[in-house]
């Protein structure tokens, strides 16, 4: 398949495998589906155009472990499966820095496929999020810091001092006012209700 300018989804699998039909039925379902039958081919792609994730045939590929090193340095924030059978389970676990999101064990149905790209798109989605959410916090704790500084050198006793200082010298709201202003809304109120 031809990648597309809405390419999500790369498939590295075996040109003879069952996973292939799975794929070719899920490509009627979900639109930006890439095949290919080597990692080099989906990467030379994947520099066009974004991998939200890419899934990997563990029987097709002899370097696993660094083609998810690869995808995790070149393409941050991409979801990783791999594809495996039973017997490569033990292979799959033993390197004990494997960088993949999610595993599925062949033989794959198009509900199990389906189901795991929802749930990893929802996932990738929230890392984005908390991610984002981290840099706003980031952004916001070196303003602040930026205010203590610019504080502390025109006040000599820093952000205490400002404050005492502002207590003597900013006057509070009367009472009364706030009473009335309280007032004014609540007779407004009422008389909106009794219309």
């Amino acid at each position: 398949m031809k990648p597309t300018a809405s390419t999500s989804i790369g498939f590295v699998i075996g040109e003879n495998s069952l996973i292939q039909e799975v794929v070719r039925e899920l490509t009627f379902l979900e639109a930006g589906i890439v095949t290919t039958s080597s990692w080099e081919a989906l990467n030379s792609i994947a520099q066009a155009s974004a991998f939200s994730q890419i899934y990997l045939d563990y029987a097709v590929l002899k370097n696993c472990h660094a083609v998810c090193e690869d995808i995790r340095r070149t393409l941050p924030g991409t979801g990783i499966v791999i594809l495996a059978e039973y017997q490569n389970l033990n292979d799959l676990f033993s390197a004990s820095d494997w960088n993949f999101d999610r595993f599925l064990l062949k033989p794959v149905g198009v509900r199990q496929l389906l189901y795991t790209i929802q749930t990893l798109s929802a996932e990738l989605e929230a890392r984005r999020k908390l991610r984002e959410a981290g840099k706003e916090l980031q952004f916001a704790r070196e303003r602040l810091e930026e205010v203590v500084r610019l504080v502390d050198q025109k006040y000599p006793g820093g952000l205490e001092a400002l404050s005492a200082s502002n207590e003597k010298t900013v006057p509070e709201i009367p009472r009364q006012r706030a009473e009335k202003h309280y007032s004014q809304v609540q007779n407004k109120t009422a008389t909106e209700d009794r219309h």
